[in-house]
């Protein structure tokens, strides 16, 4: 009878030391992936940041070759050398440039993926860049 109490006591501490163990593990994945989501937020917002400021030498460039040349460059390649030394490639999302020009205007955006949204796109009448999800 005592070999069989003794017995239960250790399964009984066994099972209570499992439990407590898996309580553990949940907490730390749980500050583990919290504190994965705000660096990957804080990443984010620094790596939109840094391609608005490539975004912006690209547009002082097209502004320039606009001046000098009465009309929009058909791409971003038409400016390197003369307005540009290279074209900065963005931080954020697919990380390609879209260029189009129309009659009167220019867009530059980058999409997060295929879908194209969310997307960075600079805005030619307000002359800020906007993020629209």
């Amino acid at each position: 009878m005592l070999l069989y109490k003794t017995l239960k006591c250790q399964l009984i501490r066994a099972k209570a030391y499992r439990e407590i163990i898996l309580l553990f593990l949940t907490v730390i994945f749980a500050i583990g992936f919290t504190g994965f989501l705000l660096i990957s937020d804080i990443t984010q917002e620094s790596n939109l940041e840094k391609t608005k400021i490539a975004g912006d030498k690209i547009i002082r460039a097209i502004r320039d070759y606009h001046e000098r040349q009465g009309r929009y460059p058909k791409t971003l390649d038409s400016l390197v050398p003369e307005f540009i030394d290279s074209i900065p490639s963005p931080k954020w999302g697919l990380r390609r440039w879209r260029y189009v020009v129309k009659e009167n205007y220019f867009e530059l955006s980058v999409s997060a993926n295929k879908g194209d949204y969310p997307i960075l796109f600079y805005d030619t009448e307000w002359e800020e860049w906007y993020y629209d999800d």
